[in-house]
């Protein structure tokens, strides 16, 4: 095992979509260019089981990727989210994650705790 796999891990699960309302907010208010929008969207929800095995806390970088593209977000360690699966709010951070056609049971997502910065909403495909 490398170095670089040791010191971040990476674990595997299903990406489903979910709607929130602060980002829908944050979107009608601010615009989806905005910093603020981009704290609130920027998330990746994952159950704190998934986050222990990824060895992430609260807040952590994420580097996130499908066969399709990949971002860089932040964790959000929720009870409520089921293990094995982690969740986005739909808009631009899911869409550069996400095939042309949606699958029905969520898509395989790659993550990986990483040193680095969320990705701009700006250089989102």
């Amino acid at each position: 095992m490398a170095l670089r796999e040791f010191l971040y891990p990476s674990i595997e699960l299903k990406l489903v979509l979910a709607r929130r309302l602060d980002v829908d907010t944050a979107a009608a208010k601010y615009g989806m260019l905005s910093p603020t929008y981009q704290e609130v969207a920027a998330k990746i929800r994952l159950s704190p089981l998934d986050a222990q095995r990824l060895d992430v806390k609260e807040g952590d970088i994420i580097q996130v990727t499908s066969k399709t593209g990949e971002v860089v977000v932040r964790a959000h360690i929720d009870d409520k989210t089921p293990e094995g699966l982690a969740i986005m709010s739909p808009g631009p951070y899911a869409n550069a994650l996400l095939p042309a056609s949606l699958p029905h049971q969520g898509i395989s997502i790659t993550l990986k705790s990483i040193d680095g910065v969320v990705t701009p909403v700006e250089e989102l495909p």
